[in-house]
Formats: C-alpha cells, sequence, structure tokens
C-alpha cells in the first residue's frame, strides 16, 4: 500500500509563489502597507486565480487521450483510516472490499491523526498491498477564505483546491465513476465537480443527512440548501441509510427522482467478532451483577446527561441497586459529557476507558450484561453505526429513548429492551429484568446479521456502481 501525501496542491505552491512576488515588488515600494493588508491582498490575488482556474475546468471538460478505465472509481472519503470516527467504517470496508475484487479506488481522505491511534493503524493494516490513498495536510480549519462563501466542510476555496488537487492525480488514469462519502458535504460540492470534468458517474452517499442534520456536527449556511440541491440534480445515484431519511430528502427535495435514491445501510464486520470473551478485559466485582457498558462516542448527539439523571433517580430509590450495577463507558468523550459524567451523584459505579482496537471492542460488548445505547428525539431518523456491532455481538441492548428507526429495529429482532426517556420507573424495571436475562440469539436476528454485514453491502454498493455504467456520461 503506498500513501500519496500532499502538504499542498502544486497549482497552489505555484499560485503563492508568484503571489509573493508580486506582493514583494509592491510592498519593497509602499513600506507603509500594514503586514496584515499585505497578507489580505495576497490572499485575494491567490483566491481570484484559483477562480480563474476552477473555471477553466468547468467550462473545458476533460479532452484527454486516455479514455476512462471502466473499474476506476474515485472515492472521496475525508474520514478514512487511521483517523477513527463513526464515519469511518463504511467507506473504509467499501474501498477494501472493492480493491479485492478488482476495482480501481483512489481514495481522496483528510490529514492523518498525530499520532495515530492504536485502533486507526490496526484497521489501515487491513487495507490491502495495492491500496491507493491520496492525503491532504491541509486542515480545514486552516482552508479559511477572503472571498469565497463557507459551506460544511470548508470554504470554496478548500472545494476547488482538493477538486483541482484531484483532477491532476487522476487524469493518467480517468475516473468512469466518481463517489463521496459524507460528512463533510464539501466532498459532495468536490465530486460534483469532478465529476463533470471527467464527464463520469456521479453517487453520492449520505451517512448523515446534510442541511436537514438534526445535529451541529454538521454546519451549514446560507449556500449550502443551494449546494445539495446542484449536487442531487446532478447525482446518478443517491445512497441513503435509512428508509426515514430517504422519505425524507424526497419530501424535502421534490425534484430529486425517487428512482435514483437507494437506501443501503450500515453494517458490521464479521471478522470483528471474537469467538470468545476474554474475561481479563473487565473485571467484575463480586457485587457486579450488571455491567452495562456504552461503547463509542459521546458527544453533542448522544449526550449522557438525561442518562445519568435517571439512573440517579433510580438509585436513589434502590440503594442495594448501587451494589449491583456497574456503568462503563468505553471510546472518546466530548468536554461536555465528560463533566456530566463527572458529576454524577454515584461515581464509585462509573469506569471509563478511552477508545480501543475494534475486536477489544467487540470482546467488552459480549462480556456485558447489557450494551447502552441513547436514542434522543433528533436521532429518531437514525440508525448508530454501533447499533449493529451490538446486534451482533448477542448481548441485550437497553435503548434510553422510545421511537424511531432504533426502536423499530430492536423490536423487530426481539434484540432488548426499550425504555422511554425520563421514566426512573421503567428503567428500574429494565435493569432488573437484565439482571436475570442471558444473551441469545434467534433465527430472525441470524439471518438479519448474515445480510447486514460490511463486506455483504459493500459488494451491494459495488453492484450499484457496477449498474450506473462504465462509461462516461
Amino acid at each position: 500500500m503506498f500513501e500519496r501525501i500532499k502538504p499542498l496542491p502544486l497549482h497552489a505552491y505555484h499560485s503563492f509563489r508568484l503571489l509573493n512576488r508580486l506582493t514583494q515588488q509592491v510592498s519593497s515600494k509602499l513600506n507603509r502597507v500594514p503586514v496584515r493588508a499585505r497578507a489580505g491582498a495576497r490572499a485575494c490575488f491567490y483566491e481570484f486565480r484559483l477562480m480563474g482556474r476552477m473555471c477553466r475546468v468547468l467550462f473545458r471538460p476533460y479532452a484527454g487521450k486516455r479514455e476512462a478505465h471502466p473499474r476506476r472509481v474515485i472515492l472521496l472519503a475525508w474520514l478514512f483510516p487511521p483517523i477513527i470516527s463513526g464515519g469511518t467504517y463504511r467507506p473504509a470496508a467499501l474501498a477494501r472490499t472493492g480493491w479485492r475484487a478488482g476495482w480501481r479506488f483512489a481514495v481522496f481522505s483528510g490529514p492523518s491523526p498525530e499520532p495515530p491511534s492504536e485502533a486507526g493503524t490496526e484497521l489501515l493494516r487491513k487495507m490491502p498491498d495495492s491500496a491507493e490513498i491520496y492525503r491532504t495536510l491541509l486542515a480545514r480549519s486552516r482552508a479559511r477564505s477572503w472571498f469565497f462563501p463557507r459551506i460544511d466542510g470548508g470554504s470554496f476555496r478548500l472545494v476547488f483546491e482538493t477538486a483541482l488537487d484531484v483532477i491532476a492525480n487522476t487524469a493518467q488514469m480517468p475516473p468512469s465513476r466518481v463517489m463521496a462519502s459524507g460528512p463533510p458535504f464539501h466532498n459532495f460540492v468536490v465530486a460534483t465537480l469532478v465529476a463533470r470534468y471527467f464527464r463520469s458517474a456521479l453517487v453520492l452517499e449520505y451517512r448523515d443527512e446534510w442541511t436537514e442534520c438534526p445535529f451541529t456536527f454538521v454546519r451549514t449556511g446560507p449556500f449550502d440548501r443551494l449546494m445539495e440541491r446542484c449536487c442531487l440534480r446532478s447525482a446518478d445515484r443517491v445512497i441513503l441509510t435509512t428508509e426515514s431519511q430517504r422519505e425524507h430528502l424526497l419530501r424535502v427535495f421534490p425534484d430529486v427522482s425517487a428512482s435514483k435514491c437507494v437506501v443501503i445501510p450500515n453494517g458490521y464486520d464479521e471478522e470483528d467478532l471474537p469467538r470468545k470473551a476474554s474475561p481479563c478485559l473487565s473485571k467484575r466485582g463480586e457485587y457486579d451483577s450488571i455491567l452495562l457498558s456504552y461503547i463509542g462516542y459521546l458527544g453533542e448527539h448522544t449526550a449522557p446527561d438525561s442518562f445519568l439523571h435517571t439512573v440517579a433517580k433510580v438509585l436513589e430509590r434502590e440503594p442495594d441497586l448501587a451494589k449491583r450495577l456497574r456503568l462503563e463507558f468505553i471510546g472518546t468523550r466530548s468536554k461536555t459529557a465528560t463533566q456530566e459524567i463527572e458529576r454524577f451523584p454515584f461515581p464509585g459505579i462509573v469506569a471509563l476507558r478511552e477508545l480501543v482496537p475494534k475486536h477489544i471492542a467487540m470482546q467488552s460488548m459480549m462480556y456485558a450484561s447489557a450494551l447502552l445505547l441513547l436514542n434522543p428525539e433528533p436521532l429518531q431518523r437514525y440508525r448508530p453505526g454501533k447499533l449493529y456491532d451490538y446486534v451482533a455481538s448477542g448481548t441485550p441492548i437497553l435503548v434510553y429513548g422510545s421511537g424511531g428507526e432504533v426502536e423499530r429495529l430492536i423490536t423487530e429482532l426481539g434484540a432488548g429492551i426499550v425504555v422511554p426517556a425520563n421514566d426512573p420507573e421503567g428503567l428500574c424495571t429494565a435493569l432488573l429484568a437484565l439482571e436475570r436475562t442471558a444473551p441469545s440469539k434467534n433465527g430472525i436476528r441470524e439471518e438479519w446479521l448474515h445480510k447486514h454485514t460490511r463486506a455483504n453491502l459493500s459488494e451491494v454498493t459495488l453492484r450499484l456502481l457496477e449498474e450506473v455504467g462504465a462509461g462516461t456520461k
């Protein structure tokens, strides 16, 4: 496997060098011009030049002699190993499956974390030796603009720089398909521009919603809705993860054809499932008869405050339960979530563990008495990625918060107990029931698990890429 890391696109380097020389000549004659004004002028010169280059790309599509490779795919996935996030696993599984099946994926991702985590390094090792990965060292937060407006993921300056960089690095083997996975959704605009230049088929994959996202990790502005509508109009296929999201998108964007919107759900990696849980991972005390584990990121869309407040009420009513209950949070946490846990009035039953590799997380799931899944109101159209790992572990699931896609799936599979939010009596009953519940599997769940491995779902996506046609537009 080789990684081509580009600190700055070549066109940007030459533009900066030219503009620095021009600015130095002007500033040598105008010594009174402030440093900040000179920097602003230099940035404006660069951005106007960048816009001119992008206009030439838009109005002069690819006319090279090389034909598009029938299985060449550009995959724009800002979150890619060794970055670890809930949005990393899906594009990673698709690229891995595609490379093994003979597809020529070229992945363009964001900068690698320094240093990479053990979990991210392990996921990167699963990529085949032939993997073609391009990374940028230009962080989104640094891609500020004096002239271009912002959309989710960065300004149009970042969009144009990335698009020109993708074109420059793939012109020797033009793609027949361009695919973008979001968020961040500046990838969608980049993919639309690149697909237009190469006259390639365009596939957009919504891991989350864009302008309709109920959470603040997608940052939208006045131009995002316009850009989303333009991208949807240009796309040949649009992939969503739940039927509720598909129905909502078609309702909000009535001009989008329903025939090009398909649902390919999230899944789990079968190879991460251990044959037997390791008891050494989480040592229970003699009173820990109920180990309730939460695995994954705790942030603003999965805030633990309501759950912890309800647990505190339960333990105040049932003091004996505090001797048998243990709460375990594994993974990264936002500052706000950490503060909420620190304020919990029963700190002796709480254990915090940092991010661990996926196979260890799966072992921890299998060792727990039950797995906690937070299901707030804004999550109604979503099925979190961890839900699939939870179901695959066979451990009972305690869902805090009723309704939506999560409750529908848990009820359908008989995979756990759903408790309405802010219901101490219901939560107490559920905890006591979990104390007497053993992990189990049934035929419906086994059939569902077989269909929802990441390998099988990646093959579904590859068949969709095959359907959009190997020819150019």
